[in-house]
């Protein structure tokens, strides 16, 4: 299976062949025009190059990389809004991030996004994901969209790259993209939490002169991009005080966990880790869990 990552190193030998445009949309689709791939899978390569334009005239490139365990903790964080401005773990207004092993969410286990100013005239989020599967997608959102809304959503429909068309109904897509828009910003919050992630270097392709040797800087060798691999650490265990249930006109007071999220706050996005919580229910309800 092919990642983002490896799309990006075939990228890189085509945009040393010629000075890009420098609208990254423009760049984008000559590189697409002269990659192996069929017209089929054009749309889709058009808007993977137009992100690696972003991210590669960045001064420093990253790749991040996430073990299940970390994946799994990222899909519980609920997250209702969409940033005007990309967070600062972004590459040169791009996000990439790859599983190590298995998946991100659903099927979805190499994904990308950008932020660019469209052909209408506002700026808006672009969302690339591949699938084990080996389909792909890309979905669009306005990035003044402020809350997560699915009629706001541009349907680009599923494109192939190098298998069959994965047939998602219009529902499932929508679905798949606001799991994926709601991945990726709670990654992108996390990375720039120290107390929360452990971040590791793991380095990446080495920068080669036309003879093929590694090029150095100060002694070191100089990588064309960085892999960080991202571990959650390991949150003390939620506390809450214990007693009598209140009983108050028939009401009794529950505890129940509330899953983490992610909330704007003056401007800045605050983590709210998962807690214990109460809520007043009748005698013989079923608790609910707190929605936010």
């Amino acid at each position: 299976m092919k990642t983002i990552s490896n799309l990006f190193g075939e990228f890189v030998k085509l945009a040393g062949k010629t000075k890009l445009p420098d609208n990254p949309i423009v760049a984008g689709a000559w590189i697409s025009g002269n990659t192996k791939y069929d017209l089929d899978a054009i749309p889709i390569v058009a808007n993977l190059a137009t992100g690696f334009v972003l991210w590669w005239r960045a001064t420093k490139r990253s790749i991040w990389r996430l073990n299940p365990k970390t994946a799994d903790k990222l899909r519980t964080v609920n997250l209702g809004f969409i940033p005007e401005d990309p967070p600062e773990s972004w590459t040169g207004q791009t996000m990439v991030i790859e599983a190590v092993n298995g998946t991100l969410f659903r099927d979805v286990f190499s994904m990308m996004a950008y932020k660019v100013m469209a052909n209408a005239g506002h700026e808006r989020y672009f969302l690339c994901m591949l699938t084990i599967d080996g389909n792909a997608s890309v979905s669009s959102i306005r990035a003044d969209a402020l809350k997560i809304d699915t009629g706001k959503m541009l349907d680009m429909g599923y494109m192939r790259i190098a298998a069959d068309f994965s047939g998602d109904s219009r529902e499932e897509y929508l679905e798949r993209s606001l799991d994926g828009i709601k991945f990726l910003f709670a990654t992108s919050y996390y990375a720039l939490e120290e107390r929360r992630v452990e971040i590791k270097d793991r380095g990446g392709p080495i920068q080669r002169n036309q003879r093929g040797k590694p090029i150095k800087k100060n002694g070191k060798v100089l990588f064309q991009w960085q892999y960080l691999d991202m571990d959650i650490r390991p949150a003390p265990s939620p506390h809450y005080e214990t007693g009598r249930p209140i009983d108050k006109e028939n009401l009794l007071l529950e505890p129940v966990i509330v899953s983490p999220y992610i909330r704007m706050m003056k401007g800045k996005a605050i983590i709210v880790d998962a807690h214990h919580s109460h809520r007043w229910k009748r005698d013989g309800e079923v608790a609910a869990k707190i929605r936010l």
